[in-house]
């Protein structure tokens, strides 16, 4: 009887150790438990507060139209775009709750577009059978008016209420800057021009226009500005090969975009007055089309290319091959000189090709597109 009465009680004794052990095991080592270790439910929290920061971080670029795109354009409430899938001019509000279609049938391929400065209308070149043609499209009664095939290098003054451009003579191949209605009406010639094709932008905040020879890596640029009805013309700036130009919002500063040397892979960025003074290296190895500026006129947001392949020719090579490359997004404060990175280098988890940069109104975040894809990107500051 005894003996019978010692096994039952070592088989209790065994299932409170294999009980004991469960719990142990299961509940107490448990960081979810409400009556776990404190110091390691405490690790195991944090350990999972971390993991879930760097899948945040990780998302430093998102993919804000799943449609590719061309020819953004920024204005206070929404964003204005081209959509080569649709053949359509659209827009959509920045939270991607509104959207709206500009413009649906096109009378050709858009080339190039040139947004008024109160998006009430486009310059659009258009190409059908192999001809190109600009057109002013009016947004408001859905007008397409085709302009003069001799005009080229479109853009607007300041106040959006007229145009300049590069003309060419039909008669004797003479150039010359003119400006008119955006309709192409009332057109005056401002200026003549040398033989070749010239780049032209108004002047923000004035009633200027600057124009400089098409950036060519073996050829030096001339930048010069003149008035919108012809008067003082005058040199603000030479000397760069490949040379390439973006004023500031008050016009007070132009960027100076070129290469290191005559046929060179290397690009610089530097920096000058309205008149030309006070030229200042920014150490900046990137080209024109990535930078954009700040409205406080001393910050730039830029991505930043690797290094070029040997026997590239900038920008030639950039844009005639073409080359794509893989950038690294940076702002600098130009009066100090502090320079940042956008997105550190652990999380740049794919390859972007950036270009016509912009930033939302309030700046809070910085779009591009990738030249590859075609795709917008965003980044918030």
């Amino acid at each position: 009887m005894l003996k019978k009465i010692f096994w039952i009680s070592l088989g209790f004794f065994t299932l409170s150790l294999i009980f004991l052990g469960v719990y142990e095991f299961a509940f107490k080592h448990n960081a979810f438990d409400p009556v776990a270790d404190p110091e390691k439910k405490a690790a195991a929290t944090k350990k999972e507060a971390v993991s879930e920061e760097e899948i945040a971080r990780t998302l430093a670029f998102e993919n804000f139209l799943s449609e590719p795109i061309a020819f953004p354009g920024a204005e206070t409430n929404h964003l204005f775009y081209y959509s080569p899938r649709d053949k359509q001019l659209k827009r959509m509000s920045y939270d991607r709750k509104e959207s709206g279609i500009l413009i649906r049938e096109l009378p050709g391929e858009v080339k190039r577009l040139l947004w008024s400065p109160l998006f009430t209308g486009a310059l659009v070149l258009l190409e059908e059978n192999g001809k190109a043609l600009w057109y002013y499209i009016d947004f408001r009664n859905q007008s397409k008016t085709p302009l003069k095939p001799e005009m080229s290098r479109l853009a607007w003054n300041t106040l959006g209420d007229s145009i300049f451009y590069q003309f060419t003579d039909p008669t004797n191949g003479e150039l010359s800057i003119d400006r008119s209605s955006f309709d192409g009406s009332n057109w005056k010639k401002i200026t003549s021009l040398e033989k070749g094709d010239s780049f032209l932008a108004a002047i923000p905040q004035s009633s200027r226009i600057s124009f400089w020879n098409r950036p060519d890596g073996f050829t030096e640029s001339v930048l010069e500005s003149i008035s919108m009805v012809g008067e003082g013309r005058k040199e603000i700036t030479r000397g760069k090969f490949g040379g390439d130009y973006l004023w500031s919002p008050d016009g007070h500063s132009v960027l100076v975009g070129g290469t290191s040397s005559k046929g060179s892979s290397t690009p610089t960025i530097g920096i000058v007055d309205d008149t030309g003074s006070d030229y200042q290296d920014l150490r900046i190895p990137t080209l024109i089309n990535k930078i954009v500026w700040s409205r406080d006129n001393q910050t730039l947001y830029y991505a930043q290319p690797g290094a070029f392949p040997s026997g590239t020719v900038l920008p030639n090579d950039y844009y005639g091959k073409p080359i794509f490359t893989k950038d690294t997004f940076w702002k600098v404060n130009i009066k100090t000189g502090k320079r940042e990175r956008l997105v550190p280098l652990n999380e740049m988890s794919q390859a972007f090709d950036a270009t016509d940069l912009f930033l939302a109104p309030d700046e809070t975040s910085l779009f591009f597109i990738d030249r590859e894809s075609g795709k917008l990107f965003r980044i918030s500051l």
